[in-house]
């Protein structure tokens, strides 16, 4: 590594391009403090203010929506922002890697949702099923 390095002389950064990456990281410094900070004080009010049941089923949703994104994402905020840092020369290149990743995207969403679609229903099913055997052992009709 340090033979890639010898040759190497730090050009020192232009003032707009230093004005440009100091403003760039104070955003996303902002943003990030206040990804932080915005949930401690929204959760605990939320918490408290629909109470435990009704809070755990919107954390319960949101860890079950969590997994189809991830499905959906597959990693392409890295590989293809990589690849479109390699060619951003070529204005060409640029949008078709946008198009296929997009394209991919769309078809791993209608996946997602079909499966998400499909867990769904069975637990409604299964809600639905589990109400009539009550209902049909409280009537005495179970298994007749």
């Amino acid at each position: 590594m340090n033979n890639r390095l010898k040759g190497y002389k730090e050009k020192p950064l232009k003032s707009d391009t230093r004005k440009r990456l100091i403003e760039n990281f104070l955003s996303l410094s902002v943003l990030q403090i206040a990804n932080y900070i915005l949930p401690l004080i929204t959760l605990p009010y939320l918490a408290r203010v629909l109470g435990p049941k009704k809070f755990g089923l919107i954390a319960f949703s949101q860890t079950f929506i969590g997994y189809f994104i991830i499905l959906t994402d597959y990693g392409f905020n890295l590989s293809a922002t990589r690849d479109i840092y390699v060619n951003r020369g070529n204005k060409e290149k640029v949008s078709e890697i946008f198009s296929s990743v997009m394209m991919i995207k769309f078809f791993l969403f209608l996946l997602a949702l079909g499966i998400m679609s499909a867990i769904i229903f069975y637990i409604i099913l299964l809600n639905y099923s589990k109400r009539a055997n009550t209902i049909k052992c409280l009537e005495g009709r179970y298994g007749t």
